[in-house]
């Protein structure tokens, strides 16, 4: 396995893409989830090496048996850990694609597991199911498109307390304007732009505050009330109305993920990684992951039918590797082969042995 990283994870892709031959993963519902997998430790020692070194780095945390590993929170505690994500396959809970990373959470990993997986689909339409946990505004920007539709819950509490009648749903937006209009009728038409942590927003301010009578029970702000739009929020509020309405198809997503890590954490008792450095753990995830994916398909179609599957596939694929070929090599194979009949025909005559037959030997 040491020698052998970039084979691994190309042997679990082509696994995957002989799983969509087989018909086994269609792609049409994939949800994605992540777990949290204890790093391989031992016996510490010389804390002042480490104390040294935490100070050198600037880092707040170390392992000191695996410097890529982190402490995250792991089953109500915090442990050093890796983060595992999986993208599974809703037909039969199949993980389609898996990664490993030290990010002690799932904010920044839907934009890559979603276009890991589209390299296996390409432009199918396909559905993404994500946890509140994944919720981040870029990553939800940057995995939309014409073939991928996300549903995910939004995160509460992000929105400032106000009274009952005042919260920002309440308030509606005029497209054709672009401005919002408050409960009461007034309006809040558009101030000016600007951007915070890599997101562009633009701000609407309330012009009749100071006649309104509703403006101690709206806002404390002495400049009035103020609204903020990002730059794309029709997406966020397309994608936020379609997770209430497909709820049914939502609430597959605990079903689906949970099958593969229940399987391996509970069923085999992987619980942790054997292996130290976040490549070697993210090779040690691909064979668990490829372990799961042969077991579960041995069990859903048998192994006669597997081995019949694998040997139509390798006699498909060799088919068309000779007709790709003799494609390619067609003119070659056409010259060489005309130039076989011509020599037949004539005697030797296109190599230059003269265009008469040889005269034929009488024996006395």
């Amino acid at each position: 396995m040491k020698n052998n990283k970039t084979a691994i994870k190309k042997l679990f892709k082509e696994f995957t893409l002989m799983l969509k031959g087989f018909g086994l993963v269609d792609g049409q519902i994939v949800a994605i989830d992540g777990t949290k997998l204890k790093a391989y430790q031992e016996r510490i020692h010389e804390l002042q090496v480490i104390k040294q070194e935490l100070k050198e780095t600037g880092e707040k945390q170390l392992c000191v048996t695996d410097p890529d590993a982190k402490s995250m929170k792991n089953n109500g505690k915090h442990e050093v850990c890796f983060n595992v994500q999986t993208a599974v396959d809703s037909k039969y809970k199949l993980i389609v694609e898996c990664d490993t990373v030290n990010d002690v959470n799932d904010q920044g990993q839907l934009s890559n597991m979603v276009k890991e997986t589209k390299e296996i689909f390409h432009d199918q339409k396909t559905t993404a199911l994500a946890d509140t946990g994944y919720y981040n505004y870029l990553e939800i920007i940057d995995v939309v498109d014409e073939s991928t539709e996300l549903l995910i819950k939004p995160q509460k509490g992000k929105q400032n307390k106000v009274a009952s009648g005042f919260d920002r749903t309440n308030f509606s937006y005029d497209t054709i304007n672009d401005r919002y209009i408050c409960p009461f009728g007034y309006e809040l038409p558009f101030k000016w732009n600007g951007k915070q942590n890599g997101k562009e927003y633009r701000r609407y301010t309330c012009t009749n505050f100071d006649i309104c009578g509703q403006k101690e029970s709206c806002t404390s702000a002495k400049g009035g009330r103020s609204i903020t739009r990002l730059k794309d929020e029709e997406v966020i509020e397309q994608i936020t109305e379609n997770t209430r309405s497909q709820s049914d198809i939502y609430k597959q997503r605990a079903a689906i993920v949970e099958h593969p890590f229940g399987t391996m954490k509970r069923h085999w008792g992987y619980t942790y990684f054997l292996t130290r450095g976040l490549a070697s753990v993210g090779t040690e995830t691909n064979l668990i992951c490829l372990a799961y994916n042969f077991k579960r398909v041995i069990k859903i179609k048998g192994v006669k039918e597997l081995i019949r599957l694998f040997r139509d596939r390798v006699r498909t694929k060799f088919l068309c590797t000779m007709f790709i070929r003799v494609k390619l090599y067609k003119s070659r194979f056409t010259a060489c082969l005309n130039k076989q009949l011509l020599d037949r025909l004539t005697y030797g005559g296109v190599r230059g042995r003269g265009l008469i037959p040889p005269p034929t030997r009488l024996v006395t």
